[in-house]
């Protein structure tokens, strides 16, 4: 599992369950970069789970003007499945693995001129 701590406002969205973290990944104290998490947020009784705080950031100006709230997770753990993963991966032992591209995605862009 990963640890996480961040903290971010969100627009209309301060009842969430479940959110997407970009959060720095860090193995045995060696950076890997942003990565992407799927983050449960509250349990089943709505209630935030231990380490994450949310809030509502109070009114705002203008009719009808969206919810802004906060969302702050601090030493959260999140089990290694709910990592997005389509380019890289960390084994149960902990080994980052990034895989090959095939192709650069943005290669046709330089053929068609």
């Amino acid at each position: 599992p990963s640890n996480l701590t961040k903290c971010g406002f969100l627009i209309s969205e301060s009842s969430l369950h479940i959110a997407l973290v970009y959060a720095q990944l860090i193995i045995d104290g060696k950076e890997y970069g942003i990565h992407e998490f799927i983050c449960q947020i509250r349990d089943e009784t709505h209630r935030p789970l231990p380490g994450i705080v949310v809030g509502d950031c109070g009114d705002k100006l203008g009719r009808g003007a969206g919810d802004t709230g906060f969302l702050r997770l601090d030493n959260v753990r999140v089990p290694l499945d709910r990592m997005l993963a389509k380019y890289q991966q960390v084994s149960p032992e902990g080994k980052y693995i990034k895989s090959p591209r095939k192709r650069n995605p943005y290669a046709h862009y330089f053929n068609s001129r």
